[in-house]
């Protein structure tokens, strides 16, 4: 008799890796906007979440 073994760990490992690369994309993210900010290219704020982010225009 065969079993059948559902593939719920798969799901939750790709979830995790790709929380992950989210964590370091937006870590590098913010580092970019810090030095933009230093060379006055950018007006930046911190948002209710921590992430940093840049003011927009109008």
């Amino acid at each position: 008799m065969h079993t059948v073994k559902k593939q719920k760990s798969y799901g939750l490992n790709l979830e995790r890796e790709l929380k992950e690369t989210l964590k370091a994309s937006r870590k590098r993210t913010d580092k970019l906007l810090r030095k933009a900010q230093n060379l006055g290219m950018a007006d930046i704020y911190t948002d209710n979440d921590g992430r940093i982010r840049r003011k927009k225009e109008f």
